[in-house]
């Protein structure tokens, strides 16, 4: 599953899919917003980030950690470090970057984090739930972000329909699927609940609607995200993305809009139990 993280490797690409679901999302609240709010994380001044890629996560602790907070952002992509450390720069905290194939790295020392977040990448790593909790102070806070389970599940639908028209086998479980699977809303608590003594569930219901002029940027971010769609086993035709297309369109001809489920979920979790 490690190689679907190399999608993450194009930051530009990365940003403009993040503007994408952005711009389509009916709920209209910044998910960062949604995350940080009635949350008191004033007394943080050592933060851990995980899989922090450039840092639109990061920035959304402008104004909401102590003055003189400090922060590790942890990622495998090179290239992320310089978008990184300047988001943290505007968000008023001074940054380091660790280049690291694993979640963490050598600076990383337990028991030294106020606060750890994990936006949408503890699903490449949930076995370092144990080291995660080492690392948090004795009141440490732990925030992560996941995927609902099933997520985007009309274009996986829609994927899996026109594999079988083409003859393929009806797959059990596109990439995307089997990556979420690993931690989401659905198995979130269950990961998490033996290594904190309280966790905050926060839901964060969300759907995109797209339309005729927002369709080309949907196959822009498909095309982009392909790995994670279609299993690279199969071989698929380079047009099949054009028949995707094709198929929404009629959708939106026949109703005015092409709806796709995007639900999230927040976990916030408090008491880690060392052990």
């Amino acid at each position: 599953m490690n190689n679907l993280a190399e999608i993450f490797v194009d930051i530009e690409k990365h940003k403009n899919a993040g503007r994408f679901i952005s711009s389509c999302s009916i709920n209209r609240q910044d998910i960062r917003e949604f995350t940080f709010a009635g949350e008191d994380l004033t007394a943080c001044r050592s933060i851990l980030d995980l899989g922090c890629a450039f840092g639109y996560f990061t920035s959304g602790l402008k104004g909401r950690v102590h003055p003189e907070a400090t922060i590790v952002g942890i990622d495998l992509w090179e290239g992320c470090e310089d978008y990184y450390v300047n988001a943290c720069l505007n968000a008023g905290i001074a940054a380091q970057f660790c280049l690291s194939k694993r979640p963490f790295c050598a600076l990383c020392p337990a028991n030294r984090y106020d606060l750890a977040l994990c936006s949408f990448a503890l699903y490449f790593f949930p076995d370092a739930l144990p080291e995660i909790v080492q690392l948090l102070k004795e009141k440490g806070i732990f925030i992560t972000i996941a995927h609902s389970r099933p997520h985007m599940q009309e274009l996986v639908q829609l994927v899996k329909d026109l594999l079988v028209e083409d003859g393929y086998n009806r797959p059990e479980a596109l990439p995307l699927e089997s990556l979420i699977a690993k931690f989401s809303a659905g198995n979130g608590m269950e990961l998490l609940s033996p290594w904190f003594e309280e966790i905050k569930v926060k839901e964060y219901g969300n759907a995109l609607r797209i339309d005729t002029e927002t369709l080309p940027h949907l196959m822009k971010y498909l095309r982009f995200k392909r790995p994670l769609f279609l299993p690279e086993e199969l071989h698929v035709e380079e047009d099949f993305m054009e028949r995707v297309e094709a198929r929404i369109r009629q959708e939106i001809a026949a109703k005015g809009s092409f709806m796709i489920s995007k639900d999230d979920v927040v976990f916030v979790c408090n008491g880690p139990k060392t052990r």
